[in-house]
């Protein structure tokens, strides 16, 4: 199956546009299920509902559901790909069930946190003009880490105070920054060659030393470095600025649409889940002022 997994995976790349970091987990999540086929000496082309099952209470044992679920989702796209192939005649993995993903609220800063954590990013390096302006656009267009981290100079558009983003899919959207972000970029740039010598020769905003557009390990890492100074009571990743982002638009009075779109959601439903948030501060604010609340 290893070359019918390779021409499953060129799909994906090509005609789907996954991103890397998918590809590598679905080829995983296939070469998983092949070993244990093989350790049970299972015909991968005859594959069955009690085979299945079997695969998933083990699964069950070691996994999160929202991990399964997307073990799942990636074996039935293999096998919805070997059946147009030929190579079987049936998808079983539409006989079962997507195991109910656990429902969560996104953690994000209040207004105050990222006020301060931006305001405390240093400007004294190259280097740290940088990280503040990559932060800044995370936060001031919602920005994902791979978005931020493949943005080219022509998709910045001085005139207009907006950027051209290329997001999940290579779906591509233009949104508004803002002021801030874009008075950043516009001091940032000139010392992209302070970073690099070889900045001349690439077309990405954000540089390493070596020239190299900056990759989402290390914006991970510039953001850990801002967040454990902070000593914050929670833990929050970078998409939390994103998350932020969001919520503070919809406290402050923007559609569900409106940030639909400049995040880049392709379905409304995504982008509800801010709504739950506005809910749980509201129920916050009303608990801890109202005479009635307790």
């Amino acid at each position: 199956m290893e070359q019918e997994l390779t021409g499953f995976l060129e799909m994906l790349r090509y005609e789907k546009a996954f991103s890397e970091h998918t590809l590598v987990a679905y080829a995983n999540d296939v070469r998983d299920f092949l070993a244990f086929a093989r350790g049970k000496a299972w015909n991968v082309r005859d594959i069955k509902y009690s085979h299945i099952h079997e695969y998933m209470t083990v699964l069950g044992k070691e996994y999160q559901p929202t991990t399964i679920a997307r073990k799942q989702a990636a074996l039935r796209s293999f096998y919805r790909y070997l059946v147009k192939k030929g190579v079987v005649t049936f998808n079983p993995f539409t006989l079962v069930k997507t195991p109910k993903k656990p429902s969560y609220l996104p953690k994000v800063f209040t207004v105050e946190e990222v006020m301060e954590l931006l305001s405390s990013l240093p400007e004294e390096t190259p280097q740290q003009r940088r990280n503040k302006c990559l932060l800044l656009l995370m936060y001031g267009g919602g920005l994902r880490i791979s978005e931020v981290a493949g943005l080219r100079l022509g998709d910045i558009h001085f005139a207009t105070g907006t950027l051209t983003i290329v997001g999940k899919r290579k779906k591509v959207r233009e949104i508004p920054i803002g002021r801030v972000a874009m008075d950043c970029l516009k001091k940032y740039l000139p010392y992209r060659r302070e970073i690099s010598p070889f900045a001349g020769k690439s077309d990405a905003v954000f540089l390493t030393r070596s020239g190299k557009a900056i990759t989402s390990r290390m914006v991970r890492y510039v953001f850990s470095q801002v967040i454990s100074a902070m000593a914050l009571e929670r833990q929050l990743s970078p998409h939390a600025l994103r998350h932020s982002f969001a919520t503070h638009l919809l406290q402050n009075g923007a559609s569900l649409r409106a940030i639909q779109e400049m995040l880049g959601h392709s379905s409304l439903s995504t982008t509800q889940i801010y709504t739950h948030l506005s809910v749980e501060r509201l129920r916050s604010l009303y608990e801890q002022y109202h005479p009635h609340a307790k």
